[in-house]
């Protein structure tokens, strides 16, 4: 919900309510999991899955604590300023956009968001093992190569999720589906409200919503 998170009831001078407090809250700049493991080296044992806006529509980037500096991606931007190159912005632009449709479009995200993260889980174990073999040789050849991998997958998260946020503006445009074909043509499908929420509106406001015919 957006702040407050009380309110009060015109008219009523005694109660006061509050909404509820979820830990995916749209105010989190940044959330991480820090995984760190005492039967390695330092340099490799220590991952930071780090990602920036919601919770819930984020992306969980395997960051080593080794790195010789931090992403661009994640070391720049204003929250003042937009910034396309900006993870944070980035972020904020594709999670804004799913408040509008959530139900819908945050299937969308997670399509992507757990195609990525997979990927990351997957590659976890053979990374780990080539840092190991490069640490017996050269400890900095190591770190090295940690801090390639780490930072070239933060910048390649953050372009496929301004990727995904364009195609989302194109998909979900006027409160379509617009699927757009080789012919570049526009073939909307409606997104209809779903019951429990129809059957809301007509409890709110009686007789409101209904249609009458006119007679000739």
């Amino acid at each position: 919900r957006w702040k407050p998170l009380y309110f009060a009831v015109k008219g009523d001078t005694v109660n006061k309510y509050a909404w509820e407090r979820p830990i995916s809250t749209q105010q989190t700049a940044f959330s991480f999991v820090a995984q760190m493991r005492d039967n390695m080296p330092r340099e490799i044992g220590g991952c930071f899955w780090y990602g920036v806006d919601d919770t819930y529509s984020t992306v969980y980037i395997p960051i080593y604590t080794s790195i010789a500096h931090a992403p661009d991606c994640f070391a720049h931007g204003s929250i003042a300023q937009l910034d396309l190159n900006s993870g944070f912005w980035v972020f904020n632009l594709v999670s804004n956009l799913a408040y509008t449709r959530y139900n819908v479009i945050i299937k969308d995200v997670q399509e992507l968001q757990s195609k990525l993260e997979n990927k990351f889980l997957a590659l976890q174990p053979s990374i780990e093992k080539t840092a190991l073999e490069l640490y017996k040789t050269d400890k900095n050849l190591a770190v090295e190569f940690l801090s390639d991998y780490s930072l070239n997958q933060s910048e390649m998260v953050v372009r496929q999720w301004r990727d995904l946020w364009e195609r989302l503006v194109v998909t979900y445009n006027d409160g379509y589906k617009n699927n757009v074909l080789k012919d570049n043509g526009r073939h909307p499908a409606s997104l209809p409200y779903d019951n429990e929420f129809l059957l809301r509106s007509l409890k709110a406001r009686p007789g409101y919503h209904d249609i009458k015919w006119r007679k000739k």
